[in-house]
């Protein structure tokens, strides 16, 4: 401290913040940018313009297809083991 009662400042410390808040303004503009990157690959994800409810339906709806398609798959199997000709 002064005879006066201020206390002096390090320009060296001013310089440091000065570094320092322009260290932080440059990542607080990497993460913004990494930030709408993320935004635009989410928006490019099929079904994002769905709801989920009218996910869900679709799911449910695709789960049905398969299950439909592995019984006749199988009944198609099981067809060929009786039909096939025996040595």
């Amino acid at each position: 401290m002064t005879s006066s009662g201020l206390v002096e400042r390090d320009p060296h410390d001013n310089a440091q913040k000065s570094s320092q808040s322009q260290d932080i303004s440059q990542k607080v503009i990497e993460l913004h940018n990494k930030l709408e990157q993320a935004k635009k690959q989410v928006r490019r994800l099929p079904g994002v313009e769905y709801s989920k409810e009218e996910q869900l339906e679709k799911l449910e709806t695709l789960r049905k297809q398969l299950r439909l398609k592995r019984e006749l798959l199988q009944k198609y199997r099981n067809m060929y083991l009786f039909d096939s000709p025996k040595p």
